[in-house]
């Protein structure tokens, strides 16, 4: 699975347990982000913890 899961042609979504929900725009939400490396990300745009509030318009 390693050498599918870095295949840019493989299809993701099928995988993606919630990759149809919608949220209706007038409801406030929240995501966390978990995943390989995400902390090189927030570092790299200077996230501050435990909450960004600049790190949506990125």
């Amino acid at each position: 699975m390693r050498g599918l899961y870095w295949n840019k042609g493989f299809n993701h979504s099928k995988y993606e347990v919630f990759s149809q929900l919608c949220i209706p725009p007038d409801v406030p939400f929240f995501v966390r982000l978990d995943g390989r490396r995400f902390q090189a990300v927030s570092e790299k745009i200077g996230a501050e913890k435990p909450f960004d509030e600049k790190f949506p318009s990125v």
